[in-house]
């Protein structure tokens, strides 16, 4: 009797369980490809990259920015309320900080940080201030003065805009 067991490969067998040809590959190249994509992979994102450059502490700035608009957001829908100072805010961040360590954060000042003005990002307590574009999203931080003519604002929802001066006097001046 002939039997067929399915897996990954078909191992045909006789009536007394002994193997007479498998089909598929073995354990053996299955490893060796699963180490060789690992060798690619640690060599396509680990040292083959552009060298670090000015715009990558942009970038860092706005990760930063990206993550405390998304747990500001999460404030919003725990107490239903902005946070109403600093205190506060940091209370709930320092409940997450486990959390967040998967995106680097190791304290709450990873989050409350300088932007790339150099002075710390101011953060809106006390009021939800809603976005003139889509009001279902709130502000949740901007740089105090941020560079060529343009601040790093973040949102609720994890959004970063580049916001002009004429954006951040009718949304933001004063929040």
């Amino acid at each position: 009797m002939i039997m067929a067991k399915w897996g990954v490969g078909i191992r045909i067998t006789t009536n007394r369980d002994q193997p007479v040809r498998a089909i598929g590959p073995s354990h053996k190249s299955r490893c060796q490809a699963i180490n060789m994509l690992t060798v690619v992979c640690v060599i396509a994102f680990a040292g083959c990259g552009p060298a670090a450059t000015p715009d990558s502490g942009d970038a860092q700035i706005r990760a930063a920015m990206k993550l405390l608009g998304l747990e500001y957001g999460g404030y919003l829908t725990t107490h239903n309320a902005a946070p109403p100072d600093e205190a506060a805010l940091r209370k709930y961040l320092q409940t997450r900080v486990v959390d967040l360590s998967a995106y680097g954060v190791k304290s709450v000042d990873d989050l409350l940080r300088a932007g790339r003005d150099g002075q710390a990002i101011k953060v809106i307590y006390g009021a939800k201030v809603p976005s003139a574009d889509r009001p279902d999203y709130a502000w949740a931080a901007y740089e105090l003065n941020g560079v060529e003519g343009t601040r790093l604002a973040c949102d609720s929802r994890g959004g970063v805009h580049e916001v002009d001066n004429q954006v951040f006097n009718e949304q933001l001046v004063g929040k």
